[in-house]
């Protein structure tokens, strides 16, 4: 990969940084002015320079000490990632396997019985049939041949002016009500 070119603003941003570094390690009183609480601060006694100097000597020499073993070699590490990859295929593991066979249990139960009640949406006229079947005494059909009837649409379409009429009517019932309420 070839690095890109440096746009203007970012060289102007980086220009602007590397000048108050420098400044502030120049003159450090401008930094300690602007502190909320007075501080006496003396960044160049020889103590300090002499640590900062032999901070910068030991940390070279490690480097060019080091610079062999600073290339990296190709090997696979075990690290702490370890730890949180094992949890999370275990982890895996048991969403797929126990709580799958839960899940496929509790929904295998529950279909079947949830499929009674929306059998009876299947077939909007099957609660009226049954109703009148056992009004009837049981007559010729059983109760399994009822509730085995499957829904044809055309064989119980009637016609929009029915739909009208009754309408009307429960209209026209409302509006009786209302009137010898108010009255």
């Amino acid at each position: 990969m070839a690095p890109s070119s440096i746009l203007p603003p970012e060289m102007l941003a980086m220009g602007a940084t590397a000048f108050l570094c420098i400044l502030t390690g120049v003159y450090p009183q401008l930094l300690c002015a602007i502190l909320p609480y007075p501080v006496h601060f003396e960044a160049y006694t020889p103590d300090k320079i002499v640590v900062m100097i032999q901070l910068l000597l030991f940390t070279g020499a490690a480097f060019w000490l080091f610079i062999d073993k600073l290339g990296g070699e190709p090997t696979i590490s075990m690290d702490t990632d370890w730890f949180y990859r094992m949890f999370s295929k275990g982890l895996l593991w048991f969403c797929n396997r126990p709580l799958n066979e839960i899940r496929s249990g509790n929904q295998g139960g529950l279909s079947r019985k949830i499929f009674n009640p929306n059998h009876l949406s299947g077939n909007p006229y099957w609660i009226p049939k049954l109703v009148s079947f056992f009004l009837q005494g049981g007559g010729e059909k059983s109760y399994k041949a009822i509730w085995g009837e499957s829904y044809q649409v055309n064989s119980y379409r009637l016609s929009i002016g029915i739909a009208v009429a009754i309408s009307v009517i429960f209209l026209f019932a409302f509006a009786l009500l209302l009137l010898a309420a108010g009255a």
